[in-house]
């Protein structure tokens, strides 16, 4: 059977409707806020029909023409349970809403610090390239080092005075007489000659000796410049390296967050 039933001003069809409490069940259906509900129709003479059971509703002559008039009253209990399940649901809303904020304030934090870690890791490498070039630099000017090269002895012992000491001293003995004051005389002459010229050696012995030890304070300069360059490499790669742990930790922090929040995984990594 199909049943038209006003409600107010608002008129449905119930189709298919097999009883009186079928009938109830879809109008409980559709208005499920109402209770207490009271059905009649008018006769042909104008008189209001009661509908209270399946009898009642296949008494009717003509279905299809009649409207079911429909009195009803609210049904306060599930009016307040219904609003107390919205306020319930609200509530869960607003605790998950809250939630979400906060985690999304965690993300934004665990981003911010993998911008930071990956902004240090830059600087670090660059700080580290850069001391790495001015040790290099100072390698290759260690190891263009050369001493001044020493003027050839012949050339030194003829430039200094000696010659003149012999020819002075000679004129010296060409003027004495006395025998025995002329072999003093040349005793004393060799013996200054002899020290004159020891001291010219000895100051080229100093002068190889101060060019061997300038050579050797700087071949120990480049064992340490190297020893530096060696050991910033590991300095840099124990700081990498613990950046890089930070990186990954931190990574997997935002991925795991991003999948609790169901965010997009976006191309956004920085290395």
């Amino acid at each position: 059977m199909d049943i038209q039933v006003r409600y107010q001003n608002e008129q449905t069809t119930y189709n298919g409707v097999q009883s009186f409490d079928d009938l109830l069940q879809e109008i409980e259906k559709k208005y499920p806020l109402l209770t207490n509900f009271e059905l009649s129709y008018q006769d042909e003479e104008g008189d209001t029909i009661q509908v209270s059971n399946t009898s009642d509703i296949i008494a009717i002559t003509d279905l299809h023409k009649v409207i079911i008039q429909m009195e009803a009253q609210i049904n306060q209990n599930k009016v307040q349970e219904l609003e107390k399940a919205k306020k319930v649901e609200e509530l869960r809303q607003k605790r998950l809403e809250e939630q979400k904020r906060k985690k999304l304030e965690e993300l934004q934090k665990e981003m911010n610090k993998l911008q930071e870690l990956s902004q240090e890791k830059l600087q670090t490498e660059q700080q580290y390239r850069e001391q790495a070039d001015q040790l290099n630099h100072l390698l290759i000017q260690l190891s263009q080092f050369q001493n001044q090269p020493l003027a050839e002895f012949k050339k030194v012992f003829y430039d200094s005075d000696i010659f003149d000491q012999i020819r002075e001293k000679e004129q010296e003995l060409l003027v004495l007489e006395d025998k025995k004051g002329f072999d003093t005389k040349l005793k004393a002459i060799q013996k200054d000659v002899q020290e004159t010229f020891e001291k010219l050696f000895s100051k080229r012995t100093v002068q190889h000796q101060e060019n061997y030890q300038k050579w050797l304070e700087n071949k120990h300069k480049i064992q340490i410049v190297n020893q530096q360059i060696a050991q910033k490499e590991i300095e840099k790669q124990g700081k990498l390296q613990k950046l890089d742990d930070k990186l990954k930790k931190v990574q997997e922090s935002v991925a795991k967050m991003k999948a609790e929040l169901n965010v997009p995984q976006q191309i956004d990594d920085l290395f």
